[in-house]
């Protein structure tokens, strides 16, 4: 009997040749066109949203990489040595934080809301002057109340009278749903960094605590509370009572940087159409409204990778580098492969 033959099958290969292929479109224009051209719209839809994505993530990393505590770094010795002295003297108001809301004792209220409960100043040797460097006020008002913004701004100013800003003395508001601290330099009066909060995500580890025992607790090892380490209990606390407006600043650094990034890329798209309708230019019958954006979308990858890895060096230009470098990218393409053709009189 004859033996059956044995079928073997071909190994697939994997296809490194479409892979290399892609690739070459992040810096060759014409496969880029090719691509915007030839793709279907899922694909070119898929690549649309991965540019986008990636290109507005050094702008989101960094706004969650901000802390409440970063504005100490303006100017913290002055506060440290102020928070110190509240947290340690017996004879001063306490806040409690219970139920998410800021509360104190009523008795220790001042007979005006805009009066501190609590400042601290020192003498000056070189003036022979007391220097006043924080106020701790506390406004038991409701944010509907009617004085409520009122109150507020009066003590952003240390003025009832007029509108004019005399405040030089750093800050701590609290009210019963609100947290806002200003700093101020002592020497120049001149105002530097602030916060502002709220306590709905103080978590367990502030929640039912007091300002003056989350200031005075001694970490473990140490003996001694000491101004810096005060200092380093409130960095926390901030850092919570901030939470809230940090979500927000994410947000509106996501939008800002999502809107322009797609509003740039589409309306190249446009351009790349309009640029084709000359009655000399070969592209004018074969290139479509809807190819304009396929073609800018693949063109897009660049800038997006570009904005992905510079932008986290430089997180400030992060936002500019994917404008620039796609601006670039466009004006390439449309010198070299959207140009009309011109014959010559004869």
């Amino acid at each position: 009997m004859a033996k059956k033959a044995k079928i073997v099958k071909e190994k697939k290969k994997f296809p490194w040749g479409k892979i290399w292929y892609y690739i070459k479109s992040l810096f060759n224009n014409t496969i880029a066109m090719d691509c915007g051209m030839k793709k279907k719209w899922y694909v070119t839809l898929i690549i649309f949203i991965f540019s986008m994505a990636i290109s507005v993530i050094p702008q989101v990393v960094a706004a969650s990489n901000t802390k409440g505590s970063q504005y100490l770094s303006s100017g913290n010795d002055p506060i440290a040595l102020a928070l110190y002295s509240y947290a340690t003297d017996s004879t001063t108001p306490d806040i409690r934080f219970e139920e998410k809301e800021a509360k104190i004792d009523s008795s220790y209220l001042p007979p005006k809301a805009n009066t501190p409960i609590y400042t601290y100043s020192r003498f000056d040797e070189y003036t022979a002057t007391y220097q006043k460097l924080l106020d701790i006020y506390y406004v038991n008002l409701a944010k509907e109340d009617a004085l409520y913004d009122s109150t507020l701004e009066t003590i952003r100013n240390d003025n009832e009278l007029t509108t004019e800003n005399f405040r030089s003395t750093s800050y701590i508001i609290f009210t019963p749903t609100y947290f806002e601290s200003q700093l101020y330099n002592v020497n120049t009066k001149s105002k530097l960094s602030g916060v502002s909060g709220d306590y709905k995500n103080l978590g367990k580890q502030f929640e039912n605590s007091s300002f003056k025992t989350i200031l005075s607790t001694i970490k473990e090892g140490e003996t001694k509370l000491t101004p810096s380490m005060v200092l380093s209990n409130y960095s926390p606390f901030v850092d919570k009572v901030y939470t809230n407006n940090k979500n927000r600043l994410i947000l509106v650094q996501f939008g800002i940087a999502m809107g322009l990034n797609c509003g740039i890329t589409l309306l190249m798209g446009l351009l790349i159409f309009l640029l084709t309708r000359g009655k000399t230019n070969p592209l004018k019958s074969t290139i479509k409204w809807y190819h304009g954006f396929g073609i800018s979308t693949w063109l897009s990858m660049t800038p997006a990778l570009l904005s992905l890895i510079v932008g986290f060096m430089f997180s400030n230009f992060a936002l500019m580098i994917y404008i620039l470098t796609f601006g670039v990218r466009c004006m390439w393409l449309s010198m070299k492969n959207l140009r009309p053709q011109y014959q010559e009189n004869k």
